[in-house]
């Protein structure tokens, strides 16, 4: 693996490049995303991406400062402060999901350094509102980092889980489908799921399966129903992952990991996932030091995931393509990148990203080239 310092601009590494021409490794280089800043007002941790008042456009949804702010899209790629609510104290985290059943998209914010999560709940227009029962207390320990509203038992409403970090366990609620959630239970996961966590389908069943980074390993459960999980795998990166996700990097139709390394270290690894059920390890890149958030999104259009990477220490932005010989992408930004939302935010059928940068009031978005 070459290494690479902190780019000015961008720089490209090719995996397994030593059979490269100069003109192939030239043309990685070149950039392939045209980049737009977008104020905010407010300093930004996470963001989602989705049509919050339903006019065809992609909307992004940020949290920071003790609010949640809409950036109503324009369908070009720009976008205008649209609306804003009080979300809590510091909050750090954004999940989405109707759980009311109204046909509009709501929130969960994890509030840090509190004992609740606030529920923000959509309204016709692209706004939210809080309710009674917004502020919700989750009852974790030492206070709540990260949140997901998935359906893990498939009854039709969307579960809340909450990471319960001294409790090695993530605490799930059950939701009811009227706005609320019924008694919690834990699901234990060995090591520290304040981390980041992530669920997906990993296998060929109809049930949600869970990911989490660990301080000395990553953890796969596998769902069984009723929103049960069992320990499956556990890998050993050889750093302390702190975040990771899922993707179809290869095109193959299965499940692949990809776990960042944590704080003081700057490293992205790749696992493959076999038809056994089994993981490959499939490369390591250099990258800059404190990645936090990873998601993953096909922004070439060619069936197979890239992975994105948010060096909040670093501020940096990797991009990883989905190939038989991976490029590496890596731009430097603004603030501290933290969060990542996904979208055609210009309409022009290619997926674009933008990136919540901490301690600055905007939002970079980068917009994939034709």
């Amino acid at each position: 693996m070459m290494s690479i310092g902190r780019p000015s601009v961008v720089l490209a590494l090719v995996a397994a490049c030593a059979g490269c021409t100069t003109s192939e490794a030239q043309k990685a280089s070149q950039s392939p995303f045209h980049r737009i800043e977008v104020e905010v007002g407010v300093r930004t941790n996470a963001i989602l991406a989705y049509d919050v008042d339903r006019d065809g456009h992609f909307d992004l949804v940020v949290s920071g400062e003790g609010r949640v702010v809409v950036l109503r899209g324009r369908g070009d790629g720009q976008f205008d402060v649209a609306a804003s609510v009080a979300a809590g104290e510091d909050p750090v985290d954004l999940a989405a999901a109707d759980l009311d059943g109204d046909g509009f998209e709501d929130l969960a914010v994890a509030n840090h350094a509190t004992d609740y999560v606030t529920l923000l709940f959509g309204v016709a227009g692209g706004n939210f509102e809080r309710r009674s029962h917004s502020q919700f207390e989750v009852g974790v320990s030492p206070h709540p980092h990260a949140v997901r509203l998935r359906d893990i038992d498939n009854d039709g409403h969307a579960d809340l889980l909450v990471d319960d970090r001294t409790a090695e366990s993530i605490r799930i609620f059950k939701g009811v489908g009227d706005g609320t959630f019924s008694n919690s239970r834990m699901i234990e996961v060995g090591g520290d799921p304040y981390r980041g966590m992530t669920l997906a389908h990993l296998n060929e069943d109809e049930f949600l399966d869970l990911v989490t980074p660990n301080p000395d390993h990553i953890s796969v459960l596998m769902g069984h129903g009723a929103g049960e999980f069992a320990q499956d795998t556990t890998l050993r990166p050889g750093f302390a992952p702190f975040s990771v996700a899922v993707a179809d990097l290869n095109g193959d139709g299965l499940a692949d990991l990809v776990a960042g390394s944590g704080e003081r270290v700057g490293i992205l690894a790749v696992w493959h996932g076999q038809r056994d059920g089994s993981w490959r390890a499939a490369g390591q890149y250099e990258i800059a030091t404190g990645p936090t958030k990873i998601t993953a999104a096909d922004l070439t259009g060619d069936g197979r995931d890239e992975v994105l990477v948010a060096s909040y220490m670093g501020g940096e932005v990797a991009v990883l393509t989905g190939d038989e010989s991976p490029v590496l992408y890596r731009f430097e930004v603004d603030g501290y990148p933290y969060g990542f939302a996904t979208g055609d935010f210009d309409r022009n059928g290619r997926m674009d990203f933008a990136v919540a940068n901490d301690r600055t009031d905007q939002v970079t978005v980068f917009l994939s080239r034709n």
